[in-house]
This record gives structure tokens, C-alpha cells and sequence, in this order.
């Protein structure tokens, strides 16, 4: 009487790990990531890093805006009550929401080809995103600091 034939797995490679069930198989070459996935990666990160200086540069929040408990009173005013704490924020749903619509309405005609943004921010000078007096006021008596 014959025996059944029985498959066995090729051998595995000592580069490669065998994937486990349910998990999507990776191709990894021998040396880890690709060159070519190695200068993307640099190329991002270098270009992250020169957005976040350049934003450092050209926004600038006002004094009042620097304190949490200034900032928390006017965050939940434009949560519950739908109120615009920001000038020139108007539709934000929230503080973070206002600030970033301000800065965005403020930079809005600056924008020119033949200087960089580091150029046009030493240039313009930065932007100021300031609160709206009334809205701060009101903030600051519920507070009991003026």
C-alpha cells in the first residue's frame, strides 16, 4: 500500500519573516526600507519642517490669547453659544476653529510668486491674530480680572 504525497513548504528565507494569519504579506528587501522610500521619507520630513518655521514666522496670537483660562472661557463661547471671539473668524465653531479662519482671511491678498513665504513674512511682518474686544471684555469680567 502507497503512502499519500504529502506537500512541505519551501524552505524560508532568513530575510523574511512569514506573515501571520490575517496579516497582509510586506515585501521588505534584506536591508529594511528601500533607498528610494528612505529619500521620500527625508524629503517630507524636511519639507514639515520648513512649513512649521515658516508658519512660526508669519502668525503671531495676541497677548490675551496666551492665558488657558482666557483661552477655555472663549473656546466654550464659541462652542455653546455660536458666538465669533476671533475677529475676522466669523463661522469657527470653536476658538481653534476662528483662529485658523482668521489667519487664512488675513493671508489671503498677500500671496505673490517672486518672493518665498520666509521673504514675504520678514517683508509684511506676520500675521496677528487678535480677539474680538467685546467678546474679550466680557471674558475677562466673568473672570473677575478687570
Amino acid at each position: 500500500m502507497q503512502r499519500p504525497r504529502t506537500r512541505t513548504a519551501p524552505p524560508l528565507s532568513p530575510y523574511k519573516k512569514p506573515a501571520a494569519r490575517g496579516e497582509a504579506k510586506q515585501e521588505h528587501t534584506s536591508l529594511g526600507k528601500t533607498s528610494k522610500t528612505r529619500r521620500t521619507e527625508r524629503a517630507v520630513e524636511q519639507l514639515t519642517q520648513k512649513e512649521e518655521a515658516t508658519m512660526a514666522q508669519q502668525v503671531t496670537k495676541a497677548a490675551e490669547l496666551q492665558d488657558p483660562e482666557i483661552r477655555e472661557e472663549l473656546d466654550r463661547r464659541a462652542r455653546e453659544e455660536g458666538e465669533t471671539v476671533i475677529k475676522s473668524g466669523t463661522g469657527g465653531k470653536s476658538l481653534e476653529a476662528q483662529e485658523r479662519l482668521a489667519e487664512g482671511r488675513k493671508k489671503g491678498g498677500r500671496s505673490r510668486t517672486d518672493a518665498s513665504g520666509n521673504e514675504r513674512a520678514e517683508e509684511d511682518g506676520g500675521v496677528l491674530i487678535e480677539p474680538d474686544e467685546k467678546a474679550l471684555e466680557e471674558v475677562k469680567k466673568d473672570l473677575g480680572r478687570e
